[in-house]
């Protein structure tokens, strides 16, 4: 089970995409529908999919997961109905393949009894769900057994509640259901589940738990290709989720950022950490150890009469007042190749070295492959050469500088964040006043973060304008390489 959190828009999107990518391999796949608010902003996306011509349904089967008893396809509030009114009437599904439960069936029984058999021979490709805040899906309240069968349920009063809103009163609101049992749903090829809210956040916390029939939703944890998708509200009680991908870029923020993991960051002078990665940095460091691995003095770049070793103490104690605010650790390596240039890069190598084998890290930050700046060059270079030698291969996070930008297509991760961490990372670079007062490094950065949240979000996240989604209002950038399986 994969577990991402993302914004609802680019919850939509991705699933959207996926289902665009099923189809074309399998035009006439079978998909299951879902019904109520959560699931509308993913028929809005495959609508405009669809009317971009980016997507076929032609061919396409779709079944719905569940129908109220006693209400006719044609009710204002029948699942029928809605499925047709926000989805299935504004593409080009053929009625042919469009098979929804008949709620005012004589026999509910055998109703029932022939969605059964014809899954039983067709299966199910993609099952989409949502999630009720008792832990049902479909209409499996709590209570159903793990190997229940479509069938006839009565409706726990919470759900009645929950849908009171679509009726003039909860006393009009059906007792019972037809739904897809959750044995039915488990047979599924592969299952999406949506949760929109923070209303939801306990019963995904409740899914995640030990398995129960108390917590219907909870039976996915036994299914081998289940993902769940859920917004920042939805998912604030989890403690490990995913990033989104969209358009083969990972979307990080600090819900989905790794976690219990150990990082090193490569910095070639001292502010280099704070001004490429402070924000990433910082809300890192609330679940990982993250060190610091400040890889030259830095002493050349403090414009003042003092000796070499008072400069160097000077952008030491700017490093220690960085990694106070961003929560990292520094290790002051001082390496000879600054001063000395390719004669020091043996003894430079070993002593990077045994850091990185002091410390083993999981996932490395480097200067990425095109930053121009010498002294970036180099560090990346003996960071390398020391990293090929560890047993364990980290995962490298390819970092840019203001001396050297991603281009268009070089990244291949996005971490967006808040004004609240913008500050953080802010405060971090003013703490090296020997550069600040020199060269506004602040102001570049905080620059740089707004203006790729802006064009990043209309070139990357949105098809070049179309359909913009919303994120945060600053972004870092990065380029994974190795990314470890999860």
């Amino acid at each position: 089970m994969k577990v991402f959190v993302s914004s609802r828009e680019l919850i939509f999107k991705s699933i959207a995409g996926q289902i665009a990518e099923a189809l074309q391999k399998k035009p006439a796949g079978i998909i299951a529908l879902p019904t109520g608010s959560t699931p509308l902003g993913l028929y809005k996306e495959l609508v405009e999919k669809f009317e971009q011509g980016k997507i076929d349904f032609s061919k396409a089967v779709f079944i719905n997961l569940d129908e109220y008893a006693g209400l006719p396809q044609n009710h204002a509030q029948s699942y029928a109905r809605f499925l047709r009114k926000n989805f299935l009437d504004k593409v080009n599904a053929s009625e042919k393949n469009i098979f929804l439960f008949n709620g005012k069936a004589i026999d509910l029984k055998k109703e029932a009894a022939q969605r059964e058999a014809f899954l039983k021979k067709r299966g199910i490709d993609i099952a989409l769900l949502g999630i009720g805040k008792n832990c049902h899906i479909a209409f499996n309240e709590p209570g159903s057994a793990f190997n229940s069968s479509t069938r006839i349920v009565n409706l726990d009063a919470s759900t009645r509640q929950a849908n009171a809103r679509f009726f003039k009163s909860k006393a009009r609101v059906p007792k019972q259901a037809i739904t897809m049992g959750l044995a039915t749903i488990m047979k599924a090829k592969k299952i999406i589940l949506m949760a929109i809210g923070k209303k939801k956040a306990l019963a995904i916390k409740k899914m995640l738990g030990k398995p129960s029939e108390k917590a219907p939703a909870s039976i996915l944890q036994k299914h081998n290709n289940v993902e769940i998708y859920c917004n920042e509200e939805a998912g604030f009680l989890l403690e490990n989720a995913l990033s989104i991908e969209y358009n083969n870029t990972a979307i990080f923020s600090e819900k989905n950022l790794p976690k219990k993991k150990r990082i090193i960051f490569v910095s070639p002078h001292p502010d280099d950490s704070a001004i490429a990665a402070g924000a990433t940095l910082s809300m890192l460091a609330n679940h990982n150890n993250v060190f610091v691995f400040v890889m030259t003095s830095g002493h050349r770049a403090v414009k003042n009469n003092q000796t070499k070793e008072q400069k160097a103490a000077i952008r030491q104690r700017e490093s220690n007042a960085e990694a106070a605010i961003l929560g990292t650790k520094p290790v002051f390596l001082q390496l000879g190749f600054y001063d000395e240039g390719e004669k020091s890069f043996v003894k430079d190598k070993q002593k990077i070295l045994a850091q990185f084998n002091k410390i083993k890290p999981d996932i490395v930050f480097l200067p990425h492959e095109n930053d121009t700046h010498p002294t970036h060059k180099f560090s990346r270079r003996l960071a390398l050469e020391a990293i090929a030698r560890l047993k364990k291969q980290p995962e490298i996070w390819n970092y840019e500088t203001p001396w050297g930008l991603f281009t268009h297509k070089e990244f291949n991760a996005i971490v967006e964040f808040c004004d609240k961490t913008l500050e953080k990372k802010d405060l971090s670079i003013k703490k090296h006043l020997s550069q600040t007062k020199r060269t506004k490094f602040d102001i570049a950065a905080k620059n740089i973060a707004r203006f790729r949240a802006i064009v990043i979000g209309e070139q990357i996240l949105s098809d070049f304008g179309r359909n913009s989604p919303k994120t945060l209002p600053f972004m870092e950038l990065f380029k994974i390489d190795g990314k470890q399986k999860e």
